[in-house]
């Protein structure tokens, strides 16, 4: 799964970079009619591997500038959705398969170096690696090996968009997830991603966001 990984961040980056290289502007309006793609190492718990595949849909920018003593400096203020496909596998134990819908707000200061925090509703499905047994009205039962739960989450993250031909950025995220109905109650759980986002020529075309500037 990390060998994977690997391979598909350099592949990505290679895109990124090795396009022929156009005059420098703003990155987060290259390609701007373009949804961006995200490409991410999904550790639940932080150890346990997987990987987390989606797009930002940039919804609504606002772009304020500044005076300063050393020049102006320009904050960009970005409202998005992001949908995602999430898989990891916690050994002996079961493996899993997120959808995820975020609504997130990211913050872009100096150098494009940048913070967020995002609301989300998804659905996880667990698929058991050893026989399940649940208890109903004190009857031990056995089931299927795979169990659904409706699972919101708060996610907080950090990240750098570079300036290259073809935007990229790099990230890093925390999530909390809580999965309902677990055992007659709700379970929050963790998960850590490490990865890259692009905006290529290719991927789906949408209408340019809008931009407000201060």
């Amino acid at each position: 799964m990390k060998k994977l990984m690997l391979i598909s961040v350099f592949a990505l980056s290679g895109i990124a970079f090795g396009q022929n290289a156009t005059q420098r502007q703003n990155p987060l309006m290259v390609n701007a009619d373009r949804t961006p793609l995200t490409l991410s190492y999904y550790g639940n718990l932080g150890v346990h591997p997987g990987i987390k595949a989606g797009f930002d849909w940039n919804l609504f920018m606002i772009a304020k500038t500044k005076e300063k003593r050393k020049g102006t400096k320009t904050i960009h203020k970005l409202l998005f959705a992001s949908p995602s496909v999430s898989f990891y596998s916690h050994k002996n134990s079961h493996q899993a398969l997120l959808i995820n819908t975020d609504i997130g707000y990211r913050r872009y200061g100096k150098r494009f170096m940048y913070s967020e925090v995002a609301l989300g509703l998804g659905y996880q499905r667990r698929f058991n690696a050893n026989e399940t047994w649940i208890v109903n009205n004190g009857n031990v039962t056995r089931t299927k090996g795979s169990r659904g739960y409706f699972s919101p989450s708060l996610s907080l993250g950090v990240g750098r968009t570079f300036n290259t031909p073809t935007p990229l950025s790099v990230f890093g995220r925390l999530n909390t997830n809580l999965l309902m109905g677990y055992n007659t109650t709700a379970v929050p759980e963790i998960s850590a991603e490490i990865g890259i986002r692009i905006q290529p020529q290719f991927g789906i075309k949408r209408q340019t966001f809008k931009v407000k500037s201060k």
